[in-house]
């Protein structure tokens, strides 16, 4: 009697465990396809991230290509500018950096009269800066897309030039109509200037 007591409760213990052995094998199956799917998304994760990547390289791809244009049609204007009016020597130049997360750009003007590149605002003398100035205005009204359309207004834009290189500036802005196709409203107290225009009006 005593012995069929103890195969009884030894049996009810053999299907308990059973049933435990049921459940953690249960368990351990939803682990496993756990972690199927989690390497499983792992690999997406990973070929998202490569598709990320190299949608941030053709980003910035295009924004080099984009900036290495605004540059050359910068300093192409503003070098074509200098060089009407000063000679062949001078050289404008845009050099791009960074500080920190901000984009930071550079102006400089070159000439034989200069050992290093300089910013024109160190340049001596003011004609240079009133030059480069007009010039990137011209420059930012030609390169703007869609296009800025209407006339060029200037405001005594020479006055820091010297004489000297008056009759050069007017030739220059003369030039800057035909190859433009821009009218120019220009207020001078200059007469060299005045004299090189097609029109002027005189108020006293």
């Amino acid at each position: 009697m005593q012995y069929d007591t103890e195969l009884n409760q030894l049996t009810e213990r053999i299907e308990s465990f059973k049933i435990k052995i049921g459940s953690l094998s249960g368990k351990a199956d939803l682990l496993d396809k756990q972690i199927k799917d989690g390497e499983e998304r792992l690999i997406e994760i990973g070929h998202k991230k490569e598709i990320y990547s190299k949608g941030i390289e053709v980003l910035e791809l295009a924004q080099e290509s984009v900036k290495i244009g605004i540059k050359n049609g910068f300093e192409s204007v503003v070098t074509y500018a200098l060089q009407f009016i000063f000679g062949i020597n001078y050289i404008f130049k845009l050099d791009f950096g960074r500080r920190g997360n901000l984009q930071e750009v550079e102006l400089n003007v070159k000439s034989d009269s200069l050992n290093i590149a300089r910013d024109p605002m160190d340049t001596s003398g003011g004609g240079v800066i009133d030059v480069v100035s007009i010039a990137l205005r011209v420059a930012i009204l030609e390169l703007h897309k869609p296009k800025i359309q209407g006339p060029i207004i200037l405001d005594e834009s020479f006055k820091q030039l010297s004489r000297g290189h008056l009759y050069e500036a007017g030739a220059f802005l003369n030039a800057l109509v035909d190859r433009v196709g821009r009218q120019i409203i220009m207020i001078t107290h200059s007469p060299e200037l005045v004299k090189m225009a097609d029109k002027s009006i005189e108020i006293k």
